[in-house]
């Protein structure tokens, strides 16, 4: 009877690796996890609404944005950095985010929310 050398750990640990079988298919299924959702229409008392927290806040003030952005939502909560009423835009810390995108959009005072 043949007795087998010592496997070092390396070797050992390898034969215990999954196996992929087709290449790409754990990317294929990750992409397939991902769904692109439509920027929803906003409606006129929302735009209002957004309007007045718009003219509302200041830099400086704590916000929180739900906005649009590669085909989902996202929620960024941060220092508003900029108001640029040229091109309706805003920048919570280094995100400039377009007016258009924004579907809501908070200021947060001291520990609570203030909603506008």
């Amino acid at each position: 009877m043949m007795k087998r050398g010592k496997m070092d750990n390396y070797q050992r640990a390898k034969q215990f690796m999954p196996f992929a079988a087709l290449k790409g298919y754990k990317e294929a299924l990750k992409e397939k996890e991902k769904q692109v959702v439509s920027q929803a229409s906003i409606l006129e008392d929302t735009l209002e609404e957004l309007d007045y927290t718009l003219a509302s806040i200041k830099e400086g003030d704590m916000v929180s944005c739900i906005y649009y952005d590669e085909g989902k939502y996202v929620k960024l909560t941060g220092m508003l950095a900029h108001i640029n009423y040229d091109f309706h835009t805003i920048t919570i810390v280094d995100k400039t985010i377009p007016a258009k995108y924004i579907k809501h959009l908070e200021v947060m005072t001291h520990g609570t929310r203030r909603h506008l």
